[in-house]
């Protein structure tokens, strides 16, 4: 999530503490990710993975930045049920059921 906070700022700012400090968020984003891959298959952790980066990128617009709850609520709820749908598979093999 902070990577996503940092598009804002630099967006803002446009400095370079910004461009790093984006450039860091993303790059330990995506450090987790490949972790995460270790013990996952790839499309269940990417699916993870962009679904957390959404809905919270939605939540961070409109908790810190004022944005419409309109939109960033569908794209939430939407996200939400992907990977619902992907849920039950996701226990089986996090749980080697």
């Amino acid at each position: 999530m902070f990577g996503v906070a940092m598009i804002n700022k630099l967006h803002k700012d446009r400095n370079w503490q910004s461009f790093v400090l984006l450039t860091l968020g993303f790059g330990a984003s995506f450090l987790f990710l490949a972790h995460s891959m270790k013990s996952l298959p790839m499309g269940t952790a990417y699916a993870i993975w962009t679904e957390v980066g959404a809905s919270g990128g939605a939540i961070l617009g409109i908790v810190l930045y004022g944005e419409s709850k309109v939109e960033k609520t569908c794209l939430y709820r939407n996200g939400f049920r992907c990977c619902n749908r992907s849920k039950t598979r996701f226990i089986k093999e996090l749980f080697e059921i």
